[in-house]
Formats: C-alpha cells, structure tokens, sequence
C-alpha cells in the first residue's frame, strides 16, 4: 500500500499488480483491509487504482469471509457460475448440520441475490440456495425483513420450493404487508408449502381489496387441500370478481369435499359458459353421482367449453347413466370431446362400450385412436374377442386399432390371428400386428419360430423382427437356414436379427454362422 503511493510510476504498477494477486489467493483479510484503505485514503491515485482493484469484488457483493471458503471466488465465479459454484462448496462443506463455511456461503448468495434482478449475467443464486435447502431456511426467514423489496420476493419463493414447514408463520406475516405484491406471493407461496395452518390466514385475504391477491388466496387455498376452507370458497362464489369466482370453482374441485356439490351445481345454472365448464370440471374431479342427472342436461350443449368439462366430468364419476352420452359422444364434431369420451369409456369398463369403440377406429384423428386403444386395454379380457373378430374389418384404420388394443392387453389367445395380420396389404397393419406380438412376448414365440417357415418372404421377415425384439434365443438356429432364403432382403434381415440376437455382428453368410452355431451357437 505504501508503494502504491510512491511517486515512481513503475512502482505504482508493481503494487498494484501484487495487491491484485494478494486479492486473488489470499483470504479475506486482504479485501477487508483494502476496502477500508480506499474509503480512508486522501491520496486521489491511490483511490482510483484502489477501486480499479476492488471492482469485481463490489460488482458480486463479496463478503470477506467468503474469500476465506473460496479464494479467488470472482475468478471462479465468472468462470463457472453461482450455481455451479454453490453446487461445489456444497459437495466439499454442506453435511453434517449448519456448519460455518456453509453458513457463510448461504450469507454470499443471499448478498448474490440482492443484485440478481439488474445483474442477470451473474448465474441463478435462488436456484442455489435451493440446492442447499433446508440449511438455509433460518438465513432466508431473516432475510424476509430485509429492506430490499427485490430480494424479499426472491426469498418468499426459495421458501416455498425448499418446502420447509419452519417457513409458515413468517410467511403468514407477510400475508399483512401493505404492498399487494407481498401479500399475493407469500399466499401463492404457503399454497406450495400446503400446511393447514395457512387456511385461515390466507381465507382472510379472499376479501381483499387487491384483485390478483384475491385470486391467489383462492388458488393458493386449492392446492393446500384441506375442506376447512370450504365454506370460505363457497361464499367467494358470489363475489362481483369474475377471476375470484373462477378460481375458487377450481380450487373447490382440487380439495374434493362433497360438501361443495351443490353449490358447484348452483354456478353451473347460473353462470356463463366459462365459469360453468370451470364447475363441471370441479363436479367431476369430486366424483358424486348426485351431480350426473344435471350434467346429462349439458352433454349436447352448443358451447365447447361446457360439453367438453360436462364430457370429461361424466366419465370421471363413472356413473351407469352417463355410458350412453358418452358413446354418442364419440362421434361429436369436436376431435377433443371425441378423445374425453373415448377416455370416460375406458374409465367405466363397461362392455356396451366394446363395440362402440371399435367402430371409432375409422376416426381419422390418430391421437383419438390412441386413446380408444387405452380405453379398450382398461376394460380388458371382453374386449379380446371381438377386436380378434375386427381384425378381419375392411376399414384399415379398425385393424390397425385392434392390433395394437391386443397388443396392449397381452392377449395370447390374438397370436395367431395377429401373424396373419403379417399378409395384409397395408404397412401399417402388419406394423401394428408385429408390434403387438413383440407386446405379447414369449407366448408369441412358437407360433413366430413356425411362421418362420412360411413360403410368403413377407410373413417371414415380420416373424425374426419380432424374434428380435422379444430376443428369443432359441429361434438362432432356424434364422440361419433362412440365410438361404432367395431374397436378398430377407437374408439381410436373417443377418441382422442373428447379429442383434448373439452379438456376433462381425460373421456374414450362411457357412460361417453354420460354423459357429456348431461349435459354441447351440450352447447359447
């Protein structure tokens, strides 16, 4: 320092050089001692060179004690990041307990957090201080009294993902704070960490002056859970805020308390089409057949946004009356409401609903297809034999819909109709039809090593692809008689499965894999 000040330039360049280097391996005693030398000096040189030195340290706020964890800490941040570093430290320091360095590192990233909103380069410390967790909870309720409004935000949302129930009662304060900010975050926040103590508290703020924090109280009520706040959502129904009323329609559906239903079934009469839909929706996910006589009354509505809730509410509950509506509802004009019925059906496993289901096949909408797959899969054995008896269907779309419903169900009684399959004319047929029996598995497999023998090339090479894909060993010795085979496809296709099956994918041609079947082949 006292060369710093010395009239030789030469050696005002060599101070301030190996203060630097003292900054970069030294603790924190340095950066300490140099902060103070630049608030305290008269000497204008030696400030400039000063604050020239101390810039990257001021720039990321860092703690002299943090020097003294991680020496050269900007070097290592600018370089790596907050988190990484963070993830670092924690690896070297952060079991057993709230050790010293630890604490010390949780003090730096709150300080990192302080400037994270206007200095966006520096890497995520929120992210860090949730990577520590639990460790830093007391840091974090101390820092929610903070003066920085930025920083008392980020720390209200690190609480709720660390999920540390010692966060409750600080964050029900903050519920009070005059700004609207504060009160609708810690609400959303005590909604993620879903502690019952929250109920009361955050209910108080559905009558709050602030629109968004009224929202988020009834949101935040949701995903607690508990039926205590019932009534509180049910009085909020009648709120002149239509997002409150919203909101508080879905939140009764996420805690499923009957008590609710008619209620629920009052807004769907009462309200428009956004906020009805928004009831049935909730009316399902509660699941009381109560409700179902009324939503029938809505199956045919014009607007989407009811049919398609009052759709999807109807195959929730399960109800007996609901299985027709929702078998015509496979041929309404919405691809959406047809995919939520075929999914109600799979969801009631009736088998009235086999056939109808079926016949959706012809839908031209694969997503749709999928979903009546699923649903016959979840009714199961009943549905076995009539989708063997759609496999002979003339409409493509139905065959390849029923394979793929066997496959998915494992019925071995399918095998051998599905290897017919393996003749049709349509690729994705026969694509289908070897994906399900690769599904079925080994009780496809004698059936497969027969097919094998089939005079069609076609039949043949869909039997070792499926060979393949179970991995049947046993078959090894027929695939390579196959190696003779007259098309050159086939033979490719013979060397493939043998390679993918032994793992011997350096040997070609018939006389080698016939040599090594002889001598080591057979024992595999």
């Amino acid at each position: 320092l006292e060369q710093l000040a010395s009239e030789n330039y030469k050696e005002r360049e060599s101070a301030q050089t190996k203060l630097h280097t003292l900054l970069e391996t030294s603790g924190g005693s340095v950066l300490k001692k140099l902060r103070h030398e630049c608030i305290a000096t008269e000497d204008s040189e030696v400030k400039i060179r000063l604050e020239r030195l101390l810039k990257p340290y001021n720039r990321w706020k860092i703690m002299p004690e943090f020097l003294d964890v991680l020496p050269g800490a900007v070097g290592q941040l600018e370089k790596h990041g907050v988190k990484s570093v963070a993830e670092k430290l924690w690896r070297e320091h952060g079991e057993p307990g709230n050790n010293p360095v630890m604490l010390t590192v949780i003090r730096q990233l709150i300080e990192f957090l302080r400037m994270e909103r206007e200095n966006y380069w520096m890497g995520p410390p929120y992210g860090a201080l949730i990577l520590i967790g639990k460790p830093a909870v007391d840091s974090l309720i101390k820092a929610l009294k903070d003066q920085n409004p930025e920083l008392r935000r980020y720390v209200i949302w690190i609480l709720a993902h660390i999920g540390d129930t010692r966060a409750v009662e600080p964050l029900i304060n903050i519920l009070s704070d005059p700004d609207s900010d504060f009160r609708w975050s810690a609400a959303s926040a005590l909604g993620v960490l879903g502690d019952k103590r929250a109920v009361e508290p955050v209910s108080e703020l559905l009558k709050d002056a602030e629109s968004d924090v009224r929202v988020n109280a009834a949101d935040a009520l949701g995903i607690i859970g508990h039926k205590s706040a019932v009534p509180q959502l049910i009085e909020v129904l009648k709120h002149k805020d239509k997002r409150v009323r919203r909101q508080a329609v879905r939140s009764l559906g996420k805690i499923g308390d009957k008590s609710a239903v008619d209620a629920l079934l009052h807004t769907m009469k009462t309200e428009k089409a956004e906020i009805a839909g928004c009831a049935a929706d909730a009316l399902g996910k509660i699941g009381e057949s109560k409700a179902v006589d009324q939503l029938l009354t809505y199956v045919k509505h014009k607007d989407y946004r009811i049919r398609f809730p009052v759709v999807k509410a109807l195959g929730a509950i399960g109800d007996a009356k609901a299985l027709l509506p929702l078998i015509k509802a496979l041929s309404d004009k919405n691809s959406d409401i047809r995919r939520i019925a075929a999914w109600g059906l799979g969801k009631m496993k009736k088998e009235q609903a086999i056939l109808p289901l079926i016949e959706a096949y012809e839908d031209d909408d694969k997503d749709i297809r999928k979903f009546i797959s699923e649903a016959l899969t979840s009714i199961g054995k009943p549905a076995v034999e009539p989708l063997i008896a759609s496999l002979r269907r003339d409409k493509w779309h139905i065959r390849v819909g029923s394979a793929q419903a066997l496959g998915m169900i494992k019925a071995e009684k399918a095998v051998k109709p599905l290897t017919e399959l393996f003749r049709d004319e349509k690729f994705w047929v026969r694509q289908a039809a070897a994906d399900a029996l690769a599904n079925i598995g080994k009780p496809a497999v004698e059936t497969l090593i027969g097919t094998l023998k089939d005079k069609s090339a076609l039949v043949c090479w869909y039997a070792m692809d499926c060979l393949k894909k179970i991995g049947e060993k046993t078959c090894i010795g027929d695939i390579i008689e196959i190696l003779n085979h007259k098309d050159r496809w086939v033979r490719d296709k013979a060397e493939e499965v043998l390679g993918c099956l032994t793992g011997q994918e350096s040997i070609s041609g018939y006389d080698k894999w016939k040599a090594w079947y002889e001598e080591s082949g057979k024992n595999e």
